[in-house]
């Protein structure tokens, strides 16, 4: 039997996501079966549990500023800021959990981006630094916007 955080049982966690993120778009984007649909907050917190398991992993492994884990922040970021956003709109999730949700998770997108910072040009990792730094704006516009809106 494998330890839980043997490298082959992260790598068919991170396998595993993938064929989240695909079968989802697939069942849920543009042509698929049910693009009329939204996305159910199941498959994103299937990720969730997932992307928490191999950033788990990597913290203890690779600690620091360093590219693996700038990527998995960014991954666990944009998916707690998916599923918390799908719970808040869908009214199964309080504005202060919310507001507190952001405020970790802008952290995280922070720490990611940092992680990121030199990566080369035309790269995956400086695609993935970018998006970072979009759903870092989205994520800080959403919390002032929440935030007047608590006043």
């Amino acid at each position: 039997m494998l330890h839980p955080n043997h490298y082959v049982v992260t790598l068919v966690r991170i396998k595993m996501n993938v064929a989240y993120v695909n079968l989802s778009h697939r069942m849920f984007g543009p042509g698929g079966e049910y693009a009329d649909q939204a996305e159910p907050a199941e498959v994103y917190m299937r990720r969730k549990e997932l992307l928490d398991d191999i950033h788990r992993v990597i913290e203890t492994v690779e600690p620091g500023l360093t590219r693996r884990r700038g990527l998995s922040l960014f991954e666990m970021s944009t998916c707690h800021l998916q599923l918390g956003r799908l719970l808040y709109e869908s009214q199964r999730f309080p504005l202060d959990d919310f507001i507190q949700l952001l405020t970790n998770e802008i952290q995280s997108l922070q720490e990611a981006i940092e992680c990121l910072e030199g990566a080369r040009e035309g790269s995956s990792e400086a695609v993935i630094h970018y998006k970072a730094q979009c759903a870092l704006h989205e994520a800080e516009t959403m919390l002032r916007l929440l935030q007047q809106q608590q006043r």
